[in-house]
């Protein structure tokens, strides 16, 4: 990444600006934890979540904002469902999935409705789950005509899901290009339709069945069997026996008989752009695909998303994992330089003292960015980053007398 495009990533963060709009719900004692730390915002009142930010009121009643970016959980006071959701997709994603979309029957506000139609894009996408994923961007597209939805793109490859799956992401994204006017949103609805309509009307053809009516299901399940708690496979649900297939005229320049769009090339698939992804990206490199990671890094480029900090960490890590550690030390450290109140900050910190220690034999200069750490994580209440870097720190080998002359 050129400095004229880290330059213009730092004057478009500066420059941000956001029209708050009314509180459109408030509780008491919500909790809010950030990336990168074990601790969490307590007691906070959660407000209102627009244009990729989420406004709460702090203890004292003041009125504070976080880059949606930066905010990996929310508890609600009134919506307890929603927290044992978040423990359960810990230890098992479909058990996890499927609380999920209980919880979100049971929210009680818009903003709630917000927080987990986004978490479930996510999710969905991190399962491999592109067109349950753009269902719920669609959903919220109807619930808020907000921009920043256009960074929540999907990035894993489409896949093939369930009629019921797939009836209720085209019903939702068609909705969605009826009632939207903002021209960019208009233009991911559009590229969603044009992977998903096709996936959609090849298994209309073998479907026997009565489509779904809009609204009776979320991710293909069946509302009344979220309701009633049935725990089943949340990608998929028995089709009714005994009616005749549905016949619908096959997409003029598609072969019905084709099950999986192609691996490669896909010129329908939406371009990994417009930000978001970086939970995708962190997910790939968990699994080893560190090709793929630093391709969607380099996509993203064009249209950073909001936390420029966690962007940077995250380009940082995939440079770092594929080998190219110089690259990886330059893009660590402008995370942690130009985004020092983030809280990837602190762990750029530690990977590029890592670096310094293992690529280039400097434990001294590993030793000062590692001090750093401690001390930014200890001023965020990062404690999990604190005892990281402290823990790195007592490995390194004793100073050498003369490694003052060298700062």
């Amino acid at each position: 990444m050129s400095d004229r495009v880290s330059f213009r990533f730092a004057v478009r963060g500066a420059l941000a600006a956001c029209l708050i709009g009314g509180a459109t719900h408030a509780v008491t004692a919500d909790t809010i934890r950030l990336h990168g730390s074990t601790l969490a915002l307590p007691e906070c009142t959660v407000q209102d979540m627009r244009t990729g930010r989420l406004y709460y009121a702090d203890p004292r009643g003041r009125r504070q904002y976080r880059d949606l970016d930066d905010i990996a959980e929310i508890t609600f006071t009134d919506l307890p469902s929603l927290a044992v959701a978040e423990q359960t997709l810990a230890t098992d994603s479909d058990a996890g999935l499927h609380a999920m979309l209980s919880s979100l029957l049971e929210a009680r506000s818009d903003v709630q409705r917000l927080w987990i139609r986004r978490r479930l894009v996510h999710i969905h996408d991190a399962r491999g789950e592109y067109v349950q994923a753009a269902s719920h961007l669609g959903a919220l597209c109807v619930l808020r005509e907000d921009p920043a939805w256009r960074h929540l793109v999907p990035m894993s490859a489409p896949n093939r899901p369930s009629f019921e799956a797939a009836r209720e992401a085209v019903t939702v994204l068609h909705a969605a290009r009826r009632r939207i006017r903002h021209r960019a949103l208009q233009d991911v609805l559009d590229r969603l339709l044009r992977v998903i309509q096709p996936i959609h009307d090849g298994l209309a053809l073998e479907y026997t069945g009565t489509p779904p009516a809009a609204g009776t299901t979320l991710s293909g399940v069946s509302v009344d069997t979220l309701r009633r708690g049935h725990r089943g496979p949340p990608s998929t649900s028995a089709p009714p026996p005994s009616p005749p297939p549905v016949v619908r005229e096959p997409p003029s320049t598609r072969t019905p008989a084709r099950r999986e769009p192609p691996p490669r090339r896909r010129p329908a698939s939406p371009p990994v752009s417009n930000g978001r992804g970086l939970t995708a990206i962190e997910s790939m490199l968990g699994s080893g695909r560190t090709v793929e990671a630093l391709a969607a890094c380099e996509r993203l480029e064009a249209d950073p998303p909001g936390a420029l900090g966690r962007y940077l960490l995250v380009y940082g890590q995939t440079l770092r994992a594929i080998g190219r550690p110089r690259d990886a030390a330059v893009m660590l450290a402008r995370s942690a330089l130009l985004h020092r109140n983030e809280p990837a900050a602190a762990v750029a910190l530690i990977e590029t003292a890592e670096i310094h220690r293992d690529e280039f034999n400097r434990p001294d200069i590993a030793r000062r960015l590692l001090e750093e750490a401690v001390a930014l994580g200890r001023e965020r209440g990062q404690d999990d980053v604190v005892r990281r870097a402290q823990e790195t720190i007592d490995r390194l080998p004793p100073p050498a007398a003369g490694d003052h002359e060298r700062r």
